[in-house]
């Protein structure tokens, strides 16, 4: 089945914050929209089978700190990448003034 445009008006605001979302989760639009319809569904399923509420609760949490742990090793990458580049930048000059 071919994939098809979806519309929805909402605020600038909540444009602004779920394109923001997407950005820093690195997720297409559709992978997004997945999310947000996977997480709707477990939330409908919680409300009618009372007896895995709290696995699910657990479940959620747990996913949610591996989702951060993620976002803040990929930040430290980021950190760590732009320090290299910092001190490469200062050898490259370095090596330049001795050329001269």
């Amino acid at each position: 089945m071919a994939d098809v445009t979806f519309g929805v008006k909402v605020t600038e605001d909540m444009k602004n914050e779920l394109a923001e979302l997407m950005k820093n989760t690195q997720l297409t639009g559709k992978e997004f929209m997945n999310l947000l319809l996977g997480a709707y569904k477990l939330e409908q399923q919680k409300q009618s089978d009372h007896m895995l509420v709290q696995d699910i609760d657990e479940l959620q949490r747990l996913l949610q700190r591996i989702q951060m742990m993620y976002l803040n090793m990929s930040e430290r990458v980021n950190l760590i990448v732009e320090d290299l580049l910092i001190v490469v930048e200062h050898l490259l000059g370095e090596k330049e003034e001795e050329n001269m």
